[in-house]
């Protein structure tokens, strides 16, 4: 079954209800990407093309993005702070944990 990633203008809507008004652009075939883009870098815009819709937003806001040397840092940091562990026992604590579920007893 293929998940489709299309939504509809009352989908976006319910995600994103604080906010009215938003530039909706009609896609044709002769609709220039560049233009698209430029529309979208101030504030999001609605994308409707053969009756589904689209929103089109910039990507600067994505959580996190990794610095290498950070990363190492890290990395060097935390290298062998596992290492007195007993391995054995930390296995049988998960398998043990599996067995006795996450629940409480008296929940169905």
């Amino acid at each position: 079954m293929e998940t489709s990633h299309r939504r509809t203008l009352a989908e976006l809507r319910r995600k994103y209800p604080f906010k009215t008004g938003r530039k909706r652009i009609d896609v044709t075939a002769e609709t220039d990407l560049d233009f698209l883009l430029d529309e979208a870098s101030g504030e999001p815009v609605i994308l409707e093309h053969d009756g589904e819709v689209y929103l089109l937003e910039r990507a600067d806001h994505l959580a996190y993005v990794p610095d290498p040397e950070a990363v190492r840092k890290m990395l060097a940091e935390v290298a062998g702070s596992w290492a007195d562990m007993d391995i054995d026992k930390v296995i049988e604590e998960v398998y043990e944990a599996r067995r006795d579920g996450s629940r409480p007893p008296d929940r169905p």
